[in-house]
């Protein structure tokens, strides 16, 4: 019986031990786990490398992406594009054709955090310190400080457009205007560590625990 496959899409560098943990947890409860770093990462090794992680998750059932503090390479620079958006976007065509049966997102708490946080910043310069005529010819350069990176997050302007990408922000605000139908597959799942990872992966992959060998398992 052929196991069902998850292709796992994130940047590398900060995801790399969380990557090898979560290859660790799914392969024990049944599934292939595809990661573009792994030795084992089924490809046609004669395909350009971004090719190859697209076909690739064309052979997957599950997607799951996570978001934290880089945001990768890039796919595209006009218009710019990550890779990992891209693997994103892929995959969502792939559920509406039916060949991909879910994606599941999570973002690291932090990173959740820290947009919100610039977010409230934007907001209050355009309230109270653009009301000042004379900064009226700054405003740019003034609200680029909202997208300034840091040491805890680089790119932060791609990976903030990025979330917002997967959380249909736009979607959602022209359905609430209009009164249309609210975009699906939006749900963002925040983590902290490990732990809450493999909670919302129990219930989204139906794992269920088997009292006899003592260890989880698809259902």
């Amino acid at each position: 019986m052929n196991k069902p496959r998850i292709f796992v899409s994130s940047t590398i560098y900060d995801f790399k031990d969380l990557r090898s943990a979560l290859k660790y947890w799914l392969s024990g409860i049944g599934f292939e786990v595809r990661m573009s770093e792994r030795n084992d990462f089924g490809k046609d090794s004669s395909q350009n490398s971004y090719q190859a992680c697209l076909d690739s998750i064309r052979e997957c059932d599950y997607y799951i992406l996570f978001i934290g503090s880089r945001a990768g390479g890039m796919y595209s620079t006009n218009p710019k594009i990550t890779i990992t958006q891209m693997e994103y976007r892929y995959a969502c065509k792939l559920v509406e054709q039916g060949i991909i049966k879910k994606i599941i997102i999570f973002v690291r708490q932090s990173i959740w955090d820290i947009k919100a946080d610039r977010n409230a910043l934007k907001k209050y310069i355009q309230k109270e310190i653009l009301l000042d005529e004379e900064l009226q010819d700054k405003r740019e350069e003034i609200e680029t400080i909202t997208k300034q990176s840091s040491t805890i997050i680089k790119n932060s302007e791609l990976i903030f457009d990025f979330i917002d990408e997967v959380s249909k922000k736009d979607e959602m605000c022209q359905a609430i205007k209009k009164g249309q139908d609210y975009p699906k597959r939006n749900w963002i799942n925040i983590f902290n560590n490990f732990e809450d990872i493999v909670d919302v992966l129990k219930v989204e992959l139906n794992a269920s625990w088997d009292i006899d060998v003592k260890k989880w398992k698809i259902s």
